[in-house]
């Protein structure tokens, strides 16, 4: 992953602090009597690796009940294809020489390779160059986000905006489809507009 040291920890990852927002990576929960599963909720975050959740202590009024030896359990979180936050899609700033398509989309290996853009047509209106049209991105780009420090706190998540130049009557211009593209395949594609 990009920018990333061994033993890195998403801080959306973790359990429920309770009456806040964030998490922690201890939890005390309460068993009611006699029940043999208790569901305990744990946000996995957004970026790939492998959790283990480790029983360290277990109490009853009789006293320390917890099982020899240690019990754990391994979570993986698998590198997948990125995720574009639904509705998130728009266009921005759209005038006579051009416009911005902007969205925000979850990536669990911290890197893009590209980005597709499908623009539409309004009703009655005609593009000249509709698409598709493919933003590679080369690591000194949009992926150099993910080897700032600054990005360790938002774990695989970020924003992008991407700039067109644009000529023409602007009301032509409906809606933009987009696809993003990482090592493990592509995103679904997402539609948006002004």
């Amino acid at each position: 992953m990009s920018g990333v040291a061994a033993g890195y920890i998403d801080p959306s990852a973790g359990f429920p602090i309770t009456g806040q927002s964030g998490s922690a990576l201890t939890t005390a929960i309460t068993i009611p009597q006699a029940s043999t599963t208790f569901p305990v909720q744990f946000a996995l975050g957004t970026v790939a690796g492998t959790w283990t959740v480790t029983l360290t202590s277990l109490t009853s009024p009789a006293g320390n009940v917890l099982a020899t030896p240690t019990q754990t359990m391994t979570v993986n979180v698998s590198a997948a294809v990125p995720t574009i936050v639904a509705n998130s899609v728009k266009i921005t700033a759209l005038n006579s020489t051009g416009f911005t398509v902007q969205l925000d989309g979850i990536t669990s290996i911290r890197a893009l390779t590209s980005a597709t853009f499908l623009f539409n047509a309004a009703s009655g209106a005609t593009l000249q160059r509709a698409g598709p049209v493919t933003v590679s991105f080369s690591g000194t780009d949009q992926s150099q986000w993910f080897a700032t420090p600054a990005s360790q706190a938002s774990g695989g998540q970020f924003s992008l905006k991407v700039p067109f130049s644009f000529s023409g009557t602007t009301s032509a211009l409906s809606t933009v489809t987009v696809t993003l593209t990482n090592a493990n395949g592509p995103s679904a594609s997402v539609t948006g507009g002004q």
